[in-house]
């Protein structure tokens, strides 16, 4: 599964470089079980993001390994921001899942990720985040480009 999601996300990505000029980098996110990617991505491929944003998300460990961290110096400053809803009873701050965004967090941490930080969106539940994203997203963007 882990070979198949991250060649087929990079399949897209040369789809969208060759067929509208694309930069290099991209940003990523994902929703719950989405964010397995997001984190592999993160560990694996920092190099290759602007920055992440997992949702609500759910981090086990999924196709990493001891061995599988990058080393890329691009890791110390990639800007990863977690989103959850205030109202999210499985996923928030309080949600009985939450200790898998510490779990991702602290991983990061130890492999000297320095740019994490966390957004809790008032009145939200487990819901997708889209324009809380894209406006982080936004934010990271005009940062780069000064």
């Amino acid at each position: 599964t882990c070979n198949f999601d991250e060649t087929g996300l990079q399949s897209i990505i040369n789809d969208v470089k060759k067929n509208y000029s694309a930069a290099d980098k991209f940003f990523i996110t994902g929703f719950e079980a989405g964010t397995h990617l997001v984190w592999a991505m993160v560990f694996q491929h920092p190099e290759l993001l602007y920055a992440a944003a997992p949702v609500a998300g759910n981090y086990r460990g999924r196709c990493i390994d001891n061995t599988s961290f990058s080393t890329d110096a691009s890791r110390t400053h990639l800007s990863i921001k977690n989103f959850t809803g205030s109202d999210d009873k499985d996923f928030g701050v309080n949600g009985r899942f939450y200790n898998q965004y510490l779990e991702a967090k602290n991983l990061a941490i130890s492999h000297r990720y320095k740019n994490i930080s966390e957004k809790e969106v008032q009145g939200k539940g487990h819901v997708l985040l889209p324009q809380e994203v894209l406006s982080y997203f936004n934010s990271v963007w005009e940062s780069i480009k000064k």
